[in-house]
């Protein structure tokens, strides 16, 4: 993923996170797809997503409305337009080595990837620095965190974007008294975004909240 990163040691697991993101929302899409076969549909996909707990609303090209949003893990606006993602999913991980001091250092690593169904968004987040996560982060170099952030269309007519500067706060609670390492994440997001064709494109009033998977080596 594109994006603004401090000069903090580079996460080892990265891939690793983005690889079971990725997994784990083919699978949520498989199984909304698998549902939806067999069941009425609704207008809005909403209902689907409250029973899912991590699903809502599509974000069409034409924007959606503030009601049929409400079910979504993550809504904003796109240049003023109401944007919701129909699934997303949030994978956490950790990174332990050698500080310059000689002691141990853990870096904590956060990725939410965001799935619009019926566009070609590319859409995700990555946050990393000192476990553990907490509190505001931004694109700012010489931060002592890590911010990453990826918002294209791809295909015909789409576009490629680059952070010109972005804020996300983040607070993770652990879920089910912190079973197996399960948490949910919740917090805000904004971002002025360069487009590599020309111009500017503002992401406001950003909000997430949902599950998110430990992972572990």
């Amino acid at each position: 993923m594109r994006g603004v990163t401090s000069p903090t040691r580079p996460s080892k697991t990265s891939s690793a996170l983005r690889a079971a993101a990725l997994l784990s929302l083919a699978a949520l899409s498989l199984a909304c797809s698998s549902s939806s076969s067999g069941s009425p549909s609704t207008a809005s996909g909403a209902q689907d997503g409250a029973a899912s707990g991590n699903g809502g609303s599509d974000a069409n090209a034409g924007g959606a409305t503030a009601g049929s949003c409400a079910a979504s893990p993550v809504t904003w606006l796109d240049d003023g337009v109401m944007r919701c993602a129909s699934l997303a999913t949030g994978t956490l991980g950790y990174d332990t080595f050698h500080g310059v001091d000689g002691g141990n250092v853990t870096q904590a690593n956060l990725e939410i990837v965001i799935l619009q169904s019926n566009t070609s968004y590319i859409f995700g987040l990555i946050l990393g620095g000192p476990a553990p996560l907490g509190g505001d982060y931004s694109c700012s170099v010489g931060s002592p965190n890590t911010v990453e952030l990826s918002y294209d269309e791809v295909g015909v007519g789409g576009f490629s974007t680059s952070p010109a500067s972005c804020t996300v706060t983040v607070t993770l609670t652990p879920d089910d008294g912190g079973v197996d390492g399960g948490s949910v994440a919740t917090g805000t997001f904004s971002a002025m975004l360069n487009v590599t064709d020309g111009g500017t494109k503002v992401l406001s009033q950003g909000t997430f909240s949902l599950p998110v998977t430990t992972m572990t080596e």
